[in-house]
């Protein structure tokens, strides 16, 4: 969405609050499914991350996705 091209998924509840909801055109699209993955990598608290963390994450992201097409 960023200077005006692309797309954006919204909540209705966030659109209806938001500053810009009259600025977007609003698009029904019922067969859409999305499938979103989402990592959230972090370190264990009062600790440096460290090659053993790294490494893990590398092999993790090289698994299958299925979520992934």
């Amino acid at each position: 969405m960023a200077r005006g091209h692309g797309i954006g998924v919204v909540t209705p509840g966030a659109l209806s609050g938001s500053q810009w909801r009259e600025a977007v055109e609003v698009v029904d699209s019922p067969g859409f499914k999305p499938q979103v993955r989402c990592w959230l990598p972090h370190r264990p608290p009062g600790r440096q991350a460290g090659a053993p963390d790294r490494g893990a994450l590398a092999e993790a992201l090289k698994g299958p996705m299925p979520l992934m097409s």
